[in-house]
């Protein structure tokens, strides 16, 4: 490329500097907010497909297992939460698209988990669930996958979270 190709390129890319949207909550520069996720995520839609597999296996105990799965699932959401809680004030522009995807993913999250504990706060071991319950579960299931397609985007596309001095580096060292 001529000389005057990298200028304009060095000029373009200054011109559309965007601030870095780092992570503000990590562990050695690796965000901790999507290390938690898959936790909740595998736990609650675990919990919902066990329980329906139960009802149709008329398999009993392995209500209790859902039981323990959802407790998990609940307890993970709550402590993948923090950072991300802490990602969305210090990390995420405000009055952005990043945001705005942003605040849709923590309220999917938040209303998952929010179903996801009524369920819990009503299931008793060993008694099939009421239809209520597995349609909520299902409810929260697929706010779950919509959060984590949102989730994906603000990484992948927004880079949240990404360390942009390696972003584009090329070759993994």
């Amino acid at each position: 490329p001529s000389l005057r190709r990298q200028r304009a390129v060095r000029l373009a890319a200054r011109l559309h500097y965007r601030p870095p949207m780092r992570s503000r909550a990590h562990i050695d520069g690796h965000p901790i907010h999507p290390m938690l996720v898959p936790f909740p995520f595998a736990y609650l839609f675990g919990a919902a497909c066990l329980d329906k597999a139960a009802s149709v296996a008329d398999r009993p105990r392995w209500y209790r297992t859902a039981r323990h799965m959802r407790t998990l699932g609940i307890g993970a959401a709550l402590l993948a939460a923090v950072p991300g809680i802490v990602d969305y004030l210090f990390a995420v522009p405000p009055d952005s698209s990043a945001g705005r995807r942003a605040t849709w993913h923590g309220a999917a999250n938040l209303s998952a988990v929010a179903l996801m504990s009524t369920v819990a706060a009503t299931r008793r071991d060993g008694t099939r669930p009421t239809s209520w319950e597995l349609s909520a579960q299902a409810l929260a299931a697929g706010l779950m996958g919509f959060a984590g397609y949102l989730g994906g985007t603000l990484v992948y596309r927004k880079q949240i979270g990404v360390d942009h001095r390696y972003a584009a580096a090329g070759q993994w060292q």
